[in-house]
This record gives C-alpha cells, structure tokens and sequence, in this order.
C-alpha cells in the first residue's frame, strides 16, 4: 500500500496557514448527472429510485488549485476519462450496468486535469500534494496525472480505502497503483 502516516500540527494558527495561501482558484473536469434522490435523499428505497427516476440533475465536477508558499496544492484531483472511455474500466457488466443508472458522466477532451492546469497557468508536474474529500470517481480520477504528488488524506479515509481493497480486490487495486511512494495519508492525532 503506499501509505505513510503524517501529522498535522495543531499548534499552527490560522494566520499562519492563511499566510502561506497566495491563491485559491477554481478548475472544473466536467459534469455529472445525478438523480436528486442522491443528492438531496428521499425515503424511497435506493434500488427504486436508481432504476425508475426519469430524472437528472447536472453538477459540476471541481478541481480546486491553491498556489501555497510550499508548492501548488490541489483539493480534489477530478475526474478520469477512463471511467467514459475505457470499456474494461468496471469489473463486471452488472457494476457497469447499476453506474450507469446511477451516473452519467460528461467530460470533453479539454476537461482533464492536464488541460485545465494549463489553461489556469500550471503544469501538472507543479502539482506538490493533492487532499482528497472522499473515494468517489469524479473526486480521485486525476491522481493518475498527478503521479509525483503527494496524497492526503484522512485517517478515515485511509481506513475505508484499505477496506475496498479488500473487498474489491484487483479492481481498486489497479486504480490505487496510481498511488506513489511519496504519498501519504493525514491521521488525527489522539
């Protein structure tokens, strides 16, 4: 696994970390529809409304770029192509088959993280580190153009990742492969 445990000090104040922040920038890696049960719930059962809802709600997928005085740092890394593109991308025709219903993603060949940090000004190799909120395609699709970054992550986070490599086998694997020595996952100090 290419985890290794960092701390956070605590004892930074906010002024300190907001001075070391010259810029927060927004780039987005395309969109998703989603039914609005999944966004905003609802008491119908998940497997009801995943394959009747005739309806969709687009949201856009954000990449946020923040220029820190130790090296440009992003919070979520977007989307992979792959998951449109790459027919093998899903384990098995029912995992491809309940996504589908779930999500329908849009992403033009303008919308990677490559090409959106360099519209904003960047390459990707100034990518430093890359903080991911959660395990969600549409949030660590990018880590794969990112290979020299470093990863954060929660200590939770990390947990529940070990856990779907373990049920999900060679599947996450291949996606957490992406992941270098150099990543690192936060934990919480007790």
């Amino acid at each position: 696994m290419c985890a290794q445990s960092t701390t956070v000090n605590p004892e930074q104040s906010s002024s300190e970390i907001k001075g070391s922040i010259k810029s927060v920038s927004v780039i987005s890696t395309g969109s998703a529809d989603v039914h609005p049960e999944h966004i905003f719930g609802t008491r119908k059962p998940s497997l009801w409304w995943v394959f009747t809802s005739k309806r969709w709600v687009q949201i856009p997928i954000y990449v946020f770029i923040i220029e820190h005085s130790q090296g440009l740092v992003l919070f979520d890394a977007g989307m992979d192509r792959a998951v449109m593109t790459n027919p093998d991308f899903f384990p098995d025709k029912v995992t491809k088959y309940i996504f589908s219903h779930v999500f329908r993603f849009h992403q033009g060949p303008e919308e990677t993280l490559t090409r959106q940090l360099e519209l904003a000004g960047f390459r990707v190799g100034d990518v430093q580190k890359a903080a991911i909120s959660h395990l969600h395609w549409d949030h660590v699709g990018g880590i794969r153009e990112i290979p020299q970054a470093e990863l954060v992550a929660s200590h939770t986070l990390n947990c529940k990742l070990l856990i779907l490599l373990a049920l999900l086998g060679a599947f996450v694997a291949k996606f957490a492969g992406h992941c270098t020595t150099k990543s690192y996952y936060c934990r919480k100090e007790d």
